[in-house]
């Protein structure tokens, strides 16, 4: 159920638009640049004016045209940060305030109040629930949800990873809810077409014992949201980023908060979009699979099916199957698997069908499918952390 935001097609209008980017005498690899710039504007570390940006930039005596592809990574990673106006800021430094001041939704965030968590100096402990999803009146799996109060209004929203950089909602929920407009439009594209939507904040969002405050949404037209998707709003990855450490035990279904938090070893990376990849082991594979907590049944995409094609023409079963979410579904042609092993995190998560998807169009092609919502819920409990980047089994 995504709502892909391509944010980095947004800012690079902004910038110089190069074809790659190379030092005097190497590649730069731009994933892991823009990798280092996500660690910078999650550990709260990056700033327009931050040293190690410029050590970075001079450390790979960049040209002009790679140090504004650089410079734009980084911007997109103050967005994920939500250092609006040190985004904007930064736009002006590399593009120009004329230009700058033509992206009406960098400007008008930067006039905004900065988003942030209050929560007392103790555990936090909430209770979450789970809604079925069905398509086509076939089961398919669970999304978690959360009891919230947003602008003083109680309702239930789905939890979920895969809506990158903000929340989001219908139209109708967003006015019934009070969320603000900031004067802004984007277009994003759905998994069927493009939408035209608004940018609106949440001055107030209740958890549990958790406030977050000035709450970035993004809004779409209410046929948007198709039947199977169950509710109209989901917490997305700006709420995950300002929690922290989170302990899902689904032996009572809740999810805690601790107030000292550990550090534990990243395992978990990002692409440019937003997605948060993890290792799995399948069979003598290894491999990086989409960790997407909106995804409700955990897939195989076409990455997976060019590599063992003979094996899964031989042993799949041909079936018909639609996913989709924001914007719209899609039916295909996949082919199911049987009794699958999965290994990730410290577990091991075994289901008894696997569906192969070998013509969804992979826009990046680093993941081989889909670990999904059903994957965290199969386990007694499971630590997430997506400010420092980890996932880990624990029963």
């Amino acid at each position: 159920m995504k709502t892909f935001f391509p944010l980095f097609i947004v800012l690079a209008l902004l910038v110089l638009t190069p074809a790659k980017a190379r030092s005097v005498h190497k590649k730069v690899n731009v994933d892991s640049l823009l990798q280092a710039a996500v660690e910078h504007s999650i550990h709260g570390r990056f700033t327009e004016s931050n040293a190690d940006f410029n050590s970075l930039l001079n450390d790979c005596k960049l040209r002009r045209k790679s140090k504004a592809m650089v410079e734009n990574l980084y911007i997109e990673s103050m967005f994920r940060g939500m250092d609006y106006k040190g985004c904007y800021n930064l736009m002006v430094k590399s593009a120009g305030k004329r230009r700058a001041d033509k992206n009406e939704m960098i400007k008008s965030l930067a006039m905004q109040p900065v988003p942030y968590l209050k929560r007392p100096e103790r555990d936090v402990v909430i209770p979450f629930d789970t809604d079925s999803v069905f398509s086509d009146n076939e089961y398919r799996g669970k999304l978690i949800t959360l009891p919230t109060v947003i602008n003083g209004k109680e309702e239930r929203m789905i939890f979920d990873n895969g809506c990158t950089l903000m929340c989001t909602s219908s139209n109708t929920f967003a006015r019934e809810h009070n969320i603000r407009p900031i004067g802004a439009n984007i277009e994003i594209a759905s998994i069927t077409t493009d939408l035209t939507t608004w940018i609106g904040i949440a001055d107030s969002i209740v958890i549990g014992d958790l406030v977050f405050k000035n709450v970035l949404f993004n809004v779409s037209p209410d046929d948007a949201y198709g039947k199977e998707i169950p509710r109209k709003a989901v917490l997305g990855s700006n709420i995950f980023y300002m929690m922290g450490e989170m302990v899902f035990d689904n032996r009572d279904k809740t999810l805690s908060l601790p107030w000292n938090q550990d550090c534990r070893e990243s395992n978990l990376t990002m692409q440019g979009n937003g997605r948060h990849l993890v290792e799995v082991v399948i069979g003598e594979d290894t491999m990086q699979m989409h960790f997407d907590l909106g995804t409700v049944s955990t897939n195989l995409n076409k990455n997976y099916f060019d590599k063992h094609k003979e094996m899964i023409l031989s042993n799949g079963t041909v079936k018909t199957s639609s996913y989709g979410g924001i914007g719209g579904s899609k039916t295909a042609t996949v082919y199911e698997l049987k009794d699958i092993s999965l290994k990730s995190c410290g577990g091991e998560y075994r289901r008894k069908t696997m569906r192969v998807n070998p013509g969804r169009k992979i826009k990046y092609d680093f993941d081989c499918g889909q670990l999904g919502n059903d994957f965290l819920l199969s386990f007694e409990r499971v630590i997430l952390n997506l400010r420092n980047m980890y996932l880990y089994i624990e029963k």
